[in-house]
């Protein structure tokens, strides 16, 4: 009902009431109108986004799948209680999957992986991961393939916004299936411990370094931070690997190793914990990375 003519016609009765007596009672008619006016004013109150009691919508951002475009990926993380999960090597459904505590929509076109210190782990490794590992076209099968042959590129931007107790947080991989080669080539993080903010260091690490004798790692120069959006370009070509730090739309080489030999490969992605072995759990002690683009092409 239109509030001024609301208004109109309740000044008539009670003028009207009035003139009759002072006495009159308002009739049903007049009462029925004043809490149909009630009604309408509370429903505007509750929606005026000034109003100290607003109610506040929390919209309904879309799932992880779909900002990711994941048809081509599995997720490695969890299953059960915080204080009593299994590690999961393939989250089913993943097209219908969130999880608040490890791996959810942030915000429009963010998703957020999530870690923490004492969570289960996979056969291979003593450090807890949410991560996302690639698979073939037809979204079923694991993918390997040739380092050797071709030009094979894992494009994603990221945001690492917390690390570990370790201070060491790997959100980007190749991974290879054998002993010489099982981490071809990780790109991490490493700063102070639980750090969530300031300045960081960005670090190559796996057999790449290894095969030199280098099992510290090598340091990139960079102004890299935490909370802060950065695109990454990764790829394997005939054997050799370059990583790019894509700019302003400008692709700029970081980092480039010649001679790899892995011919069974896989990319990675999310969030891998680093140097977190038998620490106990501890939800105060995680790793936090969000991502908005991830995208793997082969030729």
């Amino acid at each position: 009902m239109n509030r001024l003519f609301t208004l109109t016609l309740l000044s008539f009765f009670f003028i009207n009431a009035q003139c009759k007596s002072d006495a009159v009672e308002p009739s049903e008619e007049i009462e029925e109108i004043i809490k149909e006016v009630d009604d309408e004013l509370t429903e505007k109150d509750t929606t005026n986004t000034t109003n100290e009691d607003t109610v506040t919508v929390t919209p309904d951002y879309n799932l992880p799948f779909v900002i990711l475009n994941l048809n081509n990926w599995k997720l490695n993380a969890f299953e059960g209680e915080l204080d009593n999960l299994e590690y999961v090597d393939r989250i089913s459904d993943l097209a219908n999957y969130s999880n608040e505590h490890w791996f959810y929509s942030s915000a429009e076109d963010w998703v957020t992986f999530k870690c923490y210190a004492g969570f289960p782990t996979s056969s291979g490794s003593g450090n807890p991961r949410t991560e996302l590992r690639e698979l073939e076209s037809d979204g079923k099968t694991n993918s390997y393939w040739d380092g050797t042959k071709g030009t094979h590129q894992m494009e994603w931007e990221v945001n690492v916004e917390h690390l570990p107790s370790s201070g060491k947080l790997c959100f980007g991989q190749i991974h290879g299936p054998s002993d010489s080669y099982d981490d071809v080539i990780r790109v991490q993080f490493q700063g102070d411990k639980n750090q969530g903010e300031g300045d960081v260091r960005l670090k190559i690490m796996g057999w790449v370094t290894e095969e030199n004798g280098d099992f510290s790692g090598d340091f990139i120069d960079g102004d890299w931070a935490l909370d802060t959006v950065y695109r990454f370009r990764l790829i394997f070509e005939n054997e050799n690997l370059i990583l790019y730090s894509i700019v302003n739309e400008e692709p700029i080489e970081i980092y480039r190793f010649e001679g790899c030999g892995s011919t069974e490969n896989y990319f990675k992605a999310g969030l891998y914990m680093q140097s977190m072995q038998n620490k106990p759990y501890n939800l105060e002690d995680y790793g936090q990375v969000s991502m908005s683009y991830l995208s793997v092409t082969h030729q």
